[in-house]
This record gives structure tokens, C-alpha cells and sequence, in this order.
């Protein structure tokens, strides 16, 4: 299983070497963003891509507003994670074999849709539906970081 992800809920550290030998970076340090409005200190973003540059941008991106950041290479470790952690908004990447927006939606929380954006090409964008914003590949990751900072402030 390659699953990358910063501490549990119950603070306990897990990590696991990735493939290339490195161990994924864990952020402790909460900072305040310095905006007009802010993002909760306390909100969990978890990322279901295979690409690990998108995790890297997006966890440094998010870990500056305070936000902490977990990840998963395959969409039913994603699955996993969404139980075990029930994130304020999961970023998934259309493209992963059997990536379904429906069925990553935490079980225990069924009044409650988790936030969601996702990432995939046009043809993909009919078959997401209505389940999350949508963003286009390819995409810049200034506007994605942007979309998924909007998308907390609304949910704080």
C-alpha cells in the first residue's frame, strides 16, 4: 500500500517510505493566512492523485494557511482515508482507475457532503456530475490552490 499522509487523528504519526526512498515531509507548524478572510486552523484536505508533485505543491500551499494535508496514490486508499479521517474537502483526480466521486464520500457522515474538487479533462467533467467543483486538466496550481482556499473559507 503507498499511502503518504502527516499525523492521525488520534496523534500518532504514521509514515511510509515511498518508493523513491524519501519520506513525504509532515507539517506541525499551523500558520494564519494573511487575508481578508481566513481558514480555519483545524481543516483536513486530503489529495487522491498519482502525481506526487501535485501532493508537494499542495501540501506546502495548504500547510502555510494552517491547513494539514494528507494523501493517497490510489483511489480506494483514498476511500480508506476518507473514513478513517472524514476531511473537510478531498482533492481527486477523475484519472485514477475507478475514480468515482460518489464513492469516496464519507458512509458515517451521509447529511453531510464532503467539499470536493475535481481534477480531469472535459470528457470527464460530464461523467463528475454535480458531485464537486470541477477543474480542467491541464491546470496551473495557482488557480487550484485558489479554488480549494475558497472552497474552506466557505466551509469555516
Amino acid at each position: 500500500m503507498s499511502l503518504f499522509f502527516g499525523p492521525s487523528p488520534e496523534n500518532n504519526v504514521t509514515v511510509q517510505r515511498s518508493p523513491l526512498g524519501r519520506i513525504p515531509p509532515i507539517r506541525e507548524a499551523r500558520r494564519t493566512w494573511q487575508g481578508e478572510t481566513s481558514v480555519s486552523e483545524n481543516q483536513c484536505v486530503l489529495v487522491v492523485d498519482g502525481s506526487e508533485e501535485t501532493h508537494e505543491v499542495l501540501e506546502t500551499a495548504l500547510a502555510r494557511r494552517g491547513v494539514q494535508t494528507y494523501y493517497a496514490r490510489r483511489f480506494r486508499d483514498g476511500v480508506e482515508l476518507a473514513g478513517q479521517l472524514h476531511p473537510d474537502l478531498i482533492v481527486l483526480d477523475l484519472e485514477l482507475d475507478q475514480a468515482d466521486p460518489a464513492g469516496i464520500q464519507s458512509p458515517s457522515s451521509p447529511n453531510h457532503e464532503t467539499a470536493m474538487v475535481l481534477l480531469g479533462t472535459v470528457r470527464q467533467a460530464g461523467a463528475a456530475g454535480s458531485s464537486g467543483e470541477f477543474v480542467r486538466k491541464p491546470y496551473d496550481y495557482g488557480p487550484l490552490v485558489r479554488k480549494i482556499e475558497e472552497l474552506l473559507v466557505d466551509l469555516s
